[in-house]
């Protein structure tokens, strides 16, 4: 499974922390010798004599020539440090440039996505538009984009509301108690009167319990 883009994130945050926390380092090959000085009454030319030393040099290339550098033997563990540290530079500066491209390969997708999104929010929007006028117009009449009257458009929304609330109380077929014979005589009154029943209906008591 390949790694999200907050996963990602977070990885490079993690290497650009280690980034800064690099102490002092160099590159190079740390260098042992040992070296005969060639006299025949000296120790160094007994046959199991390494010679003298060791000394230390640090070597690397520049240019695509060999520098050498002299490492006094009190320095030696100071520019090992230094070497080492140098590879763990390389390894996380490797590591960065790999997940900063990762990075930038999951982005393209969200980017196309997200564009992708904004054309259908755009259609719908239009959609949606559309059949706003349609609706005005066949509540108030073709004029009425010309020329809006928003509160006759109100008053015609709400009675529209009232009129499919009124359809779906009666398709429901919802029994109210104690409501008067002049109530239930018109079906408006009916439709509000079965609004309020569902809606409060400890309000409407039984005879008994009053």
């Amino acid at each position: 499974m390949n790694p999200s883009l907050d996963d990602l994130q977070r990885e490079r945050s993690r290497l650009e922390v280690a980034l800064t926390q690099m102490d002092d380092l160099r590159p190079g090959s740390l260098v042992e010798r040992f070296r005969k000085c060639g006299k025949p009454t000296c120790h160094c030319a007994k046959p199991d004599s390494p010679g003298h030393g060791p000394s230390y040099s640090l070597t690397r290339e520049v240019a695509r020539k060999t520098v050498t550098r002299i490492i006094p033997s009190s320095g030696v563990e100071q520019t090992q440090r230094q070497i080492a540290e140098y590879k763990r530079f390389r390894d996380v500066t490797r590591e960065f440039v790999e997940v900063s491209e990762k990075i930038c390969d999951a982005q393209l997708h969200p980017a196309t996505d997200s564009a992708s999104r904004e054309l259908k929010k755009t259609a719908l929007t239009e959609v949606f538009q559309a059949a706003l006028v349609e609706e005005i117009q066949n509540l108030l009449g073709a004029d009425a984009i010309e020329d809006p009257d928003f509160e006759a458009l109100e008053t015609a929304v709400r009675g529209r509301a009232l009129r499919i609330a009124a359809r779906a109380l009666e398709q429901r077929s919802i029994t109210t108690p104690l409501m008067p014979p002049a109530v239930r005589s018109t079906p408006a009154h009916a439709a509000k009167w079965r609004v309020m029943w569902t809606v409060a209906p400890s309000a409407f008591k039984p005879l008994s319990a009053i």
